[in-house]
């Protein structure tokens, strides 16, 4: 589900020291890109955190045109691979023609904030499911009791340990 972690972010986006005030931004994009390359990712850190409104309502459009995954990849490597602000318009006309989408609707989709209220329902269902970060992954256990949460970037032995003991037996 797309969430929007940080609504209160300016139009422009911010530079990640002045939203993060006291936080070392690079040793926190080295644990990140460790986890990450774990999973073959390549991280690079963002020279600013941007506004990801539009990009949300980008992939909402992309979701009602079929072209969700693509649209998701693309967004997910400009932002964590290329460093580029996923809140420019620009970029995400030209992501969403790599997608196979038409830059011209999902601008027109994007700009008339058609998909707010998806937005805003995702806002309730993350509060009530107790988000706080992301990514957050949410497993069900067999017996269908509450389900588990792992919250963040996590080690990927951490996934497995959990999907181990949820399965019942090793997982690889």
């Amino acid at each position: 589900m797309g969430f929007e972690l940080h609504p209160e972010t300016p139009p422009e986006g911010m530079s990640l020291p002045d939203h993060l005030p006291g936080v070392d931004v690079s040793r926190m994009y080295d644990a990140i890109a460790a986890r990450a390359q774990e999973f073959g990712f390549v991280i690079k850190p963002a020279p600013r955190m941007p506004n990801t409104r539009a990009a949300l309502y980008a992939a909402e459009y992309a979701r009602d045109h079929g072209r969700f995954e693509e649209l998701h990849s693309l967004l997910f490597n400009a932002y964590f691979s290329d460093s580029a602000d996923i809140g420019d318009l620009d970029v995400l006309r030209t992501l969403a023609a790599q997608a196979g989408l038409e830059p011209e609707g999902m601008t027109e989709a994007v700009t008339s904030g058609r998909y707010h209220p998806r937005l805003q329902q995702a806002r309730e269902e993350a509060r009530l499911l107790g988000l706080t970060g992301i990514p957050l992954f949410l497993f069900m256990p067999p017996d269908h009791s509450q389900p588990l949460k792992v919250s963040g970037a996590r080690p990927l032995e951490d996934f497995r340990s959990l999907l181990s003991r949820l399965c019942g037996r090793p997982v690889h």
